[in-house]
């Protein structure tokens, strides 16, 4: 669960994300117990962004993983390492690609 008080963040600590979102699609499988989320994102690599990291980091909480596609195509678990807060996706592709997620959430634990 996040802090109740939000960090300050300055303009000088300001750093251009590593990865651009350019399509966003949600489809939501609605269940008072579970609730199924496929989110598929169309990303490509930031040319802003000079560090160019190999990985891809998503925050989320409270979720459970169900799969991780890019391209259409399932991810082995050793690409892969899911934390309490974040999902980090190792060496992420060079070129704009589809990256699908599928989770479940438990709306009466929220």
């Amino acid at each position: 669960m996040r802090d109740a008080t939000p960090k300050t963040i300055y303009l000088r600590d300001y750093t251009p994300p590593p990865f651009l979102i350019d399509h966003v699609e949600l489809l939501l499988e609605l269940d008072e117990t579970a609730t199924r989320i496929t989110s598929t994102l169309r990303l490509r690599r930031n040319p802003a962004d000079e560090k160019r990291p190999a990985a891809l980091v998503l925050d989320g909480e409270q979720l459970e993983l169900v799969s991780v596609k890019i391209g259409g195509l399932l991810l082995e678990t050793k690409r892969y390492i899911v934390t309490a807060n974040h999902l980090v996706i190792n060496q992420a592709p060079e070129h704009p690609f589809d990256l699908e997620v599928v989770t479940v959430i438990h709306p009466a634990e929220n």
